[in-house]
């Protein structure tokens, strides 16, 4: 079982690009040395969301500087939007990012969502326009120059098998079953991510299949939710989600529970032992190859996200499989 970290950049509004962007930068060097398998950056162009802000817009830069930080981790992009980026770009990209990172870079990719105002024919178009890019890409690297612009300079290697898709779209799904792509379940998870795991098993696909959870570790339950409590109910106050199920969700939030607002979001917060058991539970339900677990939360300070990965690290992920966890110090 692979677990990784991932990085979605939210932040509030009044937390700086650079600082959002050292934070993560250095929880990746502390996720390296604690002994995380991977750690995923994604991609985000717009404040949609509300009063949380993603900070990421270019993951392949993150990549290239979180390469020279570090040793051992993996460095992937969850998601790279292929849809507004030309398949000889990619490649040049993905070739580049390989060669940093000495083997280590790994590639997801995703439509993304249409501009505000755009229905479901918008939506539609993206994921066609996902499919034909990276099957271009994939094409690319498996013959060589064909298809890039003029005479590629630099080596050409397949790299195919390191690429990951993430859509909820069936056609997408098949393809990238299809192509001997990974695959990624999404975020905000449970059921809906075991239904496309088995999906995606069901068209064929033989490649990985990951999911996110978002995950806080407190010493003790009680610690664990007095310290992720406040961020919880900020994320979903602020939160303003794309699809009309989670606006509806979000607008009962005044009716709601504090668990039963975490059960909606997917997340989970306790102590190490209940940690575990959650996600032992979740990643058995959902035939999960690899899982990736989200710490940092907007409204959460930095500091308690990473403690809270380093009691994962030493005292979760030796339940989930063996563990070589060092310090972040």
């Amino acid at each position: 079982m692979s677990i990784g970290v991932f990085f979605h950049g939210w932040a509030t509004p009044d937390r700086s690009d650079a600082d959002v962007l050292d934070e993560i930068l250095e929880s990746t060097e502390c996720a390296d040395l604690l002994g995380f398998d991977i750690a995923w950056y994604t991609e985000q162009h717009t404040r949609s969301f509300g009063n949380i802000w993603g900070r990421v817009a270019a993951p392949q830069l993150l990549i290239a500087n979180a390469s020279a930080r570090t040793s051992a981790i993996g460095l992937g992009s969850a998601v790279r939007l292929a849809v507004d980026v030309d398949a000889s770009t990619l490649v040049e990209e993905m070739l580049t990012l390989d060669a940093l990172s000495r083997g280590r870079a790994q590639f997801g990719f995703g439509a993304g969502m249409p501009g505000t105002g755009q229905g479901h024919s918008a939506r539609e178009l993206r994921r066609e326009a996902l499919r034909a890019r990276v099957e271009e890409v994939a094409d690319i690297l498996e013959d060589g120059q064909r298809g890039t612009k003029g005479s590629m300079g630099m080596q050409n290697r397949d790299l195919t098998d390191r690429i990951h898709l993430a859509s909820i779209d069936e056609q997408t799904i098949e393809m990238a079953a299809r192509r001997g792509f990974g695959y990624f379940a999404g975020l905000f998870g449970g059921a809906r991510q075991a239904r496309l795991a088995r999906s995606f098993r069901a068209a064929g696909g033989r490649g990985p299949v990951r999911a996110v959870r978002m995950v806080f570790v407190g010493a003790d339950d009680t610690n664990a939710r007095d310290l992720a409590e406040p961020a919880v109910m900020y994320f979903w106050s602020n939160f303003t989600p794309p699809s009309p199920e989670w606006r509806r969700a979000v607008e009962k939030a005044g009716t709601m529970t504090y668990e039963q607002i975490i059960a909606e979001l997917g997340w989970i917060v306790g102590g190490a032992e209940k940690v575990a058991e959650e996600l032992h539970g979740y990643m058995t339900e959902s035939s999960l190859d690899g899982l990736d677990v989200a710490f940092h939360a907007p409204g959460l300070d930095s500091a308690s996200a990473d403690r809270s990965m380093e009691r994962f690290a030493r005292h979760v992920l030796p339940a989930i499989r063996p563990s070589t966890a060092l310090s972040c110090a």
